[in-house]
């Protein structure tokens, strides 16, 4: 079999120019018929094809060692690297004061599944991690958690050097391989590590839910087996047995039966890519990737992750700011090439099944916004529009920890306003603030505050009723939380009230006086579309932003030609926390449309409230959001008949 092939056997490719391999993948049609055929049996009943299932789980078995090079009796059937790693830890016999160490920069399951455990888990500077360890203080390090490529950039450590270093210290080494099994050679003999995690998701082009972890045998008889069942026992199926004896090898970790089709789906992906020759994939990975790192470069792009030695099938481009990334992940995606963008990077990630007619396609969009970015930068100076003064000095912004609070506050630090930042995790707060000072020379003040509770509101606002004067307050906070009625608390309305309403009134009241007083201040409340155009399961939030909406209108009106000014904000559709919690929660309730618009750009949107201040207006809405308020008060009964569309029960 071919490359050409390969890629005739994804059918996306033929789609898209897919570019996002490091984030999960499309499936090959091998796979996916391997499954139909596995559930196709499964509506007969289990004994007629048990024996037949048993073969298929450890032909897998085999096949997924092949692929790394270890023992079929080292594999243990998971449902996702995250879940391989969880497995590995509660395995492991913890003491009290055991430490664990893992890079900073590591993907976040590889830190929470540590952090969850009560040891003592630590960060520790990502680049060079053996000269880190070897600087470091290892007394009671049980475990170096560690991904063998970076997702962020791609970065490759250098496995088995760094298992050496720690098994000559007796720490144990777990490794994160789902950017790395299908990309680059893994070999478990020269590895070496005592665990190795990995989903079938991403490189491995295979199915949700499919995954495994590699256990050296060298240390099987030490562990702990935290999940035990019927398929955990020598003599699994003996129903009459006194006492377990548990099966050889890793299989004594697989409880019961695991998920048969998306095993024998991964499975048979492994055997396309053995009949291609591994060889041959990771040397079209590397020749992609070399290829655009070049191309890239040429065209003046900052590309992340320099060092060739440690360079994989991920290239991350460095942008100048989140818009601009934003601005090419958005035109990528009109055109059909999928990518990843976080923050003001872009990452690319290529397959074997990527083709030379894809990779052109994307430089040529890459080109168009190389040259752009450069023609903008050429404009004289004496052209450019300067910013006035900002007319406001010291701001307090509820919720800035992260999300739109935080892109306030830096709209704000550009323009040399001194900020107040007030959220719940004094720690997050800090991190801010830090991050604020850092870039923009002003005063930053982090004050952690539980919203919620009206009385530590009013004590620090006496404390500091002399120490700040304050020309700008945006409540923006939001105490969010879903559900439908007959299942929610009274304490859920109280609290969304009080965080939502209550609060902003009390501060507002505080300050109010003395911004009349010198008739110069403003006051920015941040309110939601489902505050006039409610929705189920949302009812405790949208009625207390309600409550703050009406209040933020008549207060505006109450204080024309007073010299304080007023505005209400309504943001476009963003993806911050607190929308991504609420929305999985909503999954529950609402059928969502899987073809969503893009989510606005958090930045853009904190430009946006600041800049319709500087402008004096009142109120702020998309047009999306007026038209459906005006629906919604025209024709009530319209809008429920759409919304009723989505919701399930």
């Amino acid at each position: 079999m071919s490359l050409n092939e390969l890629k005739k056997l994804l059918p996306a490719a033929n789609r898209y120019h897919f570019f996002n391999y490091a984030a999960t993948a499309p499936m090959l049609k091998p796979c996916a018929d391997r499954m139909i055929e596995i559930i196709q049996e499964g509506l007969e009943p289990l004994s007629m094809h048990f024996e037949k299932w048993m073969s298929i789980l450890e032909s897998a078995r085999k096949t997924v060692a092949e692929a790394i090079h270890a023992s079929p009796e080292e594999i243990a059937f998971t449902t996702s690297t995250s879940s391989a790693l969880s497995l590995a830890a509660r395995s492991i016999a913890w003491n009290p004061g055991d430490r664990v160490l893992y890079p900073a920069d590591d993907f976040p399951s590889n830190r929470y599944i540590w952090e969850c455990l009560g040891v003592q888990a630590e960060a520790i500077p990502s680049q060079d991690i053996l000269q880190t360890l070897s600087n470091q203080d290892l007394t009671g390090v049980k475990l170096v958690a560690i991904s063998a490529v970076s997702y962020l950039d791609g970065f490759k450590h250098d496995i088995p050097k760094l298992v050496r270093f720690c098994h000559s210290k007796g720490i144990l080494v777990v490794v994160d391989a789902i950017q790395a099994v299908g990309v680059i050679p893994v070999n478990m003999k020269e590895w070496d590590c005592d665990f190795l995690a990995c989903g079938g998701q991403k490189w491995l082009l295979g199915p949700v839910g499919s995954g495994f972890l590699y256990i050296n045998k060298k240390i099987l008889s030490q562990l702990i087996v935290p999940l035990v069942g019927w398929a955990s026992s020598r003599d699994a199926g003996n129903v009459d047995l006194k006492k377990l004896e548990f099966v050889d090898g890793a299989r004594r970790f697989e409880p019961g039966l695991p998920d048969i089709a998306a095993i024998a789906g991964l499975a048979k992906n492994l055997e396309v890519f053995a009949a291609i020759g591994w060889t041959k994939i990771f040397e079209q990975i590397e020749n992609h990737s070399a290829f655009l790192r070049s191309e890239l470069s040429a065209m003046g792009y900052c590309i992340a992750n320099s060092d060739e030695k440690a360079q994989s099938g991920i290239v991350t481009v460095n942008l100048s700011s989140q818009k601009e990334a934003e601005e090419l992940h958005q035109k990528c995606f009109k055109e059909k090439v999928i990518l990843t963008q976080r923050k003001n990077q872009v990452r690319i990630s290529c397959h074997a099944t990527v083709s030379k007619e894809d990779i052109q396609k994307l430089l040529k969009i890459l080109k168009q916004q190389s040259l752009k970015t450069q023609s903008l930068l050429k404009v004289p100076h004496s052209e450019r529009k300067p910013n006035d003064a900002f007319k406001w000095k010291n701001a307090l912004i509820t919720g800035s920890s992260q999300g739109l609070g935080f892109a306030l506050a830096v709209s704000l630090a550009k323009r040399g306003c001194n900020l107040t930042l007030i959220g719940r995790d004094q720690e997050k707060l800090n991190q801010a603030a830090q991050e604020i000072r850092k870039n923009y020379p002003i005063k930053v003040t982090a004050v952690a505050l539980d919203l919620s509770r009206s009385e530590q509101v009013e004590k620090w606002l006496i404390q500091q009723q002399n120490a700040f004067d304050f020309d700008l307050i945006i409540n923006n906070a939001a105490w969010a939380e879903g559900g439908c009625i007959a299942d929610s608390e009274i304490a859920d309305y109280r609290n969304a009230l009080e965080t939502n309403y209550f609060t902003p009134l009390q501060i507002t009241q505080k300050h109010l006086p003395n911004m009349l007083k010198n008739k110069h201040g403003a006051i920015i409340n941040i309110v939601t579309s489902g505050a006039r155009c409610a929705l189920p399961f949302f009812t405790a939030y949208a009625s207390s932003k309600a409550a703050l909406w009406s209040w933020s209108e008549a207060l505006s009106r109450e204080l024309i030609g007073k010299g304080v000014h007023v505005m209400t904000f309504i943001p476009s559709h963003m993806s911050t926390s607190t929308n991504r919690r609420l929305g999985r929660k909503a999954l529950a309730y609402y059928n969502m449309d899987s073809q969503q618009m893009h989510p606005a750009d958090l930045a853009q949107v904190a430009e946006k409230a600041i800049e319709s201040l500087e402008l004096k207006k009142r109120y702020v809405a998309p047009i999306g959001v007026r038209i459906k308020i005006a629906l919604n008060a025209l024709f009530h009964n319209y809008m429920t008949k759409r919304i009723l569309r989505f919701w399930k029960t």
